[in-house]
C-alpha cells in the first residue's frame, strides 16, 4: 500500500525562502492551521485532492521533492510519479 507525506524538511527550507509561516501556508490553501500541522508533523497521510493543491501552489517544484512516498511501511526514494 502506498501512503503520501509531505516532505517536511524541503517544506521548512521553501517557506523560510518564500518568508512564510505554517499558519500563513495554511492560509494561503485553505486549510486549518491544525490539519497543516498534522501533515508537515507526519501525522496525517495527505489525499490526492490536497496534494495537487500543495502542488499548484508550488509550481516550481517537482512532485518528488515536495513529497515522499512511504510504501509497505518503508520510504520508496526512487519513485516517480
Amino acid at each position: 500500500m502506498l501512503k503520501i507525506m509531505l516532505n517536511r524538511e524541503f517544506m521548512e527550507k521553501v517557506l523560510a525562502r518564500r518568508n512564510i509561516s505554517q499558519n500563513g501556508l495554511a492560509r494561503r490553501l485553505r486549510i486549518s492551521t491544525a490539519y497543516m500541522s498534522q501533515i508537515m508533523n507526519g501525522g496525517r497521510y495527505i489525499s490526492p485532492k490536497m496534494r495537487r493543491r500543495i502542488c499548484r501552489y508550488f509550481r516550481r517544484y517537482d512532485f518528488n521533492d515536495l513529497f515522499i512516498i512511504i510504501e509497505d511501511g518503508k520510504i520508496n526514494d526512487d519513485a516517480k510519479p
